[in-house]
């Protein structure tokens, strides 16, 4: 990670959430864009070249906070799944036109605050893992909830028995999910005290059934890869690129 090359913060934004999907020979980033200025996030992407990237623009502007802006393909067509709980739903959007034009699809969920949302396909069953903010305490660091359904589309979403599958600040909220070959890894986050996104777990599924699931901590990433770093909480990778985000001390100009 200390060799990664570093997309630089627009001025009076930040970036974080980053999600690689490769398109035509070509690597593109989607990242939750942070706007000080109406103090909330939205969707956008970036070119990865060579040792440097460049900024395409914005992809979804809601009126309501977004990050997380998670994208899997379904029957040739790409999809995002974005965090938007200040909405109280989980929106499902479809791409129309790549990278830039998308619309939405679906709500998957509805009366529900819920954060991070992941999905994927397994053995014919699709799978959301989400972190759910179940007693309206503000916190949506301490849950993760699975839910399954036969379609990636449909709004009818069946809950794991076992929900919640954690109730732990150190590994429950999800940081990014990783496949290689059959093996999938959910990346945690690691809440620090008094401190969001303080580190982050990688974890091997080893069960996931509709009765049971099991996963394994297998690594540890600490914020110790670029100098004065406070905080890092998430990874993601297509298989060639491999994105992640980090919190640092420095210096402002005004």
């Amino acid at each position: 990670m200390w060799r990664g090359i570093k997309i630089r913060n627009p001025p009076n934004h930040f970036l974080a959430d980053p999600f690689v999907v490769s398109h035509e020979n070509t690597n593109y980033c989607f990242v939750e864009d942070f706007d000080y200025s109406i103090g909330r996030g939205y969707i956008s992407v970036y070119k990865l070249l060579e040792e440097s990237s460049e900024r395409i623009g914005e992809v979804i502007v809601e009126p309501f906070h977004m990050s997380y802006p998670y994208i899997f393909e379904y029957q040739s067509k790409y999809y995002m799944c974005p965090e938007a709980s200040e909405s109280g739903e989980i929106r499902l959007y479809e791409c129309v036109e790549f990278p830039l034009k998308w619309k939405l699809k679906k709500i998957l969920m509805t009366n529900v605050s819920a954060v991070d949302p992941t999905i994927f396909e397994r053995d014919g069953v699709w799978w959301l893992f989400t972190n759910i903010d179940s007693i309206k305490a503000g916190d949506h660091c301490s849950e993760l909830s699975i839910f399954y359904a036969d379609d990636p589309l449909t709004d009818r979403w069946t809950a794991h028995p076992k929900n919640p599958i954690f109730v732990d600040s150190l590994k429950a909220r999800n940081g990014g999910i990783l496949f290689e070959g059959d093996l999938i890894f959910r990346v945690s986050q690691r809440q620090g005290f008094n401190q969001y996104g303080a580190g982050a777990g990688i974890n091997r599924i080893t069960q996931l059934s509709k009765t049971d699931y099991q996963e394994e901590a297998l690594f540890a990433v600490e914020r110790n890869f670029f100098k004065n770093l406070i905080g890092t909480h998430h990874i993601h990778s297509n298989g060639k690129i491999t994105v992640f985000d980090y919190l640092e001390k420095a210096r402002v100009d005004t």
